[in-house]
């Protein structure tokens, strides 16, 4: 669905007037942005990126970091509920929480 709703570049945008593509460009080019003349995909640049350690490094990280936020985010429901369900198992629970 993404294919069809966001723009590659502001000659493209549909929703867009003639003044404000001709201002977002000109932004763009003043913020010396380098895809101010319109990029094209290059497969060059997606062998680099996939040869890029520091992209897997990253991506450790921001998995490393995130995981367990999911886990605490997913399983504070049943922590809890364990906790009130039984009386004999809350001193458990708050062993877990």
């Amino acid at each position: 669905m993404s294919f069809w709703l966001i723009q590659n570049f502001p000659d493209t945008a549909d929703f867009l007037s003639v003044p404000e593509r001709a201002f977002i460009i000109r932004r763009l080019k003043r913020d010396n942005q380098t895809s101010a003349a319109g990029e094209k995909f290059a497969g060059s640049a997606l062998k680099q990126s996939v040869k890029d350690w520091k992209m897997y490094l990253f991506a450790l990280l921001y998995a490393g970091s995130d995981a367990p936020l999911y886990a605490f985010s997913l399983f504070t429901p049943s922590i809890i509920k364990v906790r009130t369900a039984c009386p004999l198992l809350r001193g458990r629970a708050s062993l877990i929480a």
